[in-house]
């Protein structure tokens, strides 16, 4: 799994965090999240297709984009 895709989905669960807190979220950026969250998903079963061990990483980042998509729909 690419590296970049990890650090990039870590940076971006820590910024739309805090924006949670100051209430400054925008529908562009959870439809970018949405979009690394079905990257992440690909990911996954294209792992398991050939075979590959998961890494345990997308599963986490998966958890936590849906509890900070909970988090947000929930104070709209």
């Amino acid at each position: 799994m690419d590296v970049e895709i990890f650090e990039e989905t870590a940076e971006s669960l820590l910024s739309l965090e805090a924006d949670l807190k100051i209430g400054k979220v925008t529908i562009g950026r959870l439809l970018m999240l949405a979009y690394r969250r079905n990257i992440l998903l690909h990911h996954i079963h294209d792992m398991e297709k050939n075979n590959t061990k998961v890494d345990i990483r997308i599963f986490s980042y998966l958890i936590e984009l849906d509890r900070l998509r909970q988090k947000y729909f929930s104070t709209m």
